[in-house]
């Protein structure tokens, strides 16, 4: 099954399409205490001690054929870069409306 790598035509010519390969930062998360001498979490569960040690999350989207999540979160994460209009992601609303 083929992946999505473009939507349907936007106005105004507008078209898109993600370059296969293309990689962007979606979120860089850390949960890590500001003087590195207690745990960032520890949760007592009815009795269950849990204790994690710094936590590190990156998230990225890769673009390409059958990378249909990554298509979509590449395509999302650009709506609002230079260029994007509102009518652009008004058009892209009314699509997942459907």
């Amino acid at each position: 099954m083929p992946g999505f790598t473009s939507y349907a035509p936007a106005p105004f010519g507008r078209s898109f399409r993600a370059t296969p390969g293309a990689e962007a930062a979606i979120l860089d998360l850390v949960i890590a205490p500001s003087d590195g001498s207690t745990p960032p979490v520890s949760l007592d569960l009815l009795g269950v001690l849990v204790t994690t040690s710094n936590v590190d999350v990156e998230l990225s989207a890769r673009t390409g054929e059958g990378q249909i999540l990554g298509n979509l979160l590449y395509n999302v994460s650009n709506l609002l870069n230079s260029g994007s209009t509102a009518g652009t992601l008004l058009h892209l609303l009314a699509l997942l409306a459907v």
